[in-house]
């Protein structure tokens, strides 16, 4: 279930970030760049937690 969530979440960041820099690309951003750092940084955190970490997600 932990599983599921996690990778629910990285989905959805994913997506945001994706997004995020096709409308940058476009020329007309939904968001400052700042929010496009913190997108790279959590999906850098989260591909760095499930590569190294795992601690709940690997149990069971």
């Amino acid at each position: 279930m932990v599983r599921l969530v996690f990778f629910a979440l990285v989905a959805i960041l994913a997506i945001a970030a994706i997004w995020f820099g096709v409308s940058k690309l476009s020329g007309r951003p939904f968001a400052s760049d700042a929010t496009g750092k913190v997108l790279v940084a959590l999906i850098i955190a989260a591909l760095g937690f499930w590569l190294f970490g795992g601690g709940a997600l690997l149990s069971q």
